[in-house]
């Protein structure tokens, strides 16, 4: 400011003041410019600073959330492990059941077929005894 009054006082007439005070302003002007363009710079260099460090955030958010995902289809395949787990513990039970259930059958037809040929030996021997004819050989 003093440096205004300054070169006012010391101007010789109105068109020298003028000249004097555009000159002062065109300072004041090349000033202002260099003072905004850095702080622009700054402001500049802060956003870049704050997009990397927002850019490495939004890759390690994708990680944990690729990491969340696989988490996620872990527990499912999990879930449907147990699930056939069960299905063949089930399954495996069944069969043991149809094979003990086919072993009793078989033994149970054994036993009915030893009572047919016991029944059919007595049969025969009870035919044979009331009509004992004889009778040739078959001969043809």
């Amino acid at each position: 400011m003093g440096v205004l009054v300054e070169q006012m006082s010391a101007a010789a007439d109105v068109a020298d003041a003028r000249g004097r005070a555009s000159l002062i302003l065109k300072l004041i002007e090349g000033a202002v410019a260099n003072r905004a363009a850095a702080t622009a710079e700054v402001q500049a260099a802060a956003l870049l600073e704050e997009n990397t460090a927002l850019k490495a955030r939004a890759e390690e958010l994708e990680r944990d959330n690729g990491v969340a995902a696989q988490h996620r289809r872990q527990e499912e395949l999990e879930r449907d492990n147990g699930v056939l787990k069960r299905g063949v513990a089930t399954l495996h039970r069944r069969h043991e059941e149809a094979e003990r259930a086919a072993a009793e059958l078989k033994k149970k037809v054994a036993e009915l077929a030893a009572a047919n040929y016991a029944l059919g030996v007595q049969a025969r021997g009870a035919d044979s005894c009331r009509f004992q004819v004889f009778r040739g050989p078959d001969v043809f």
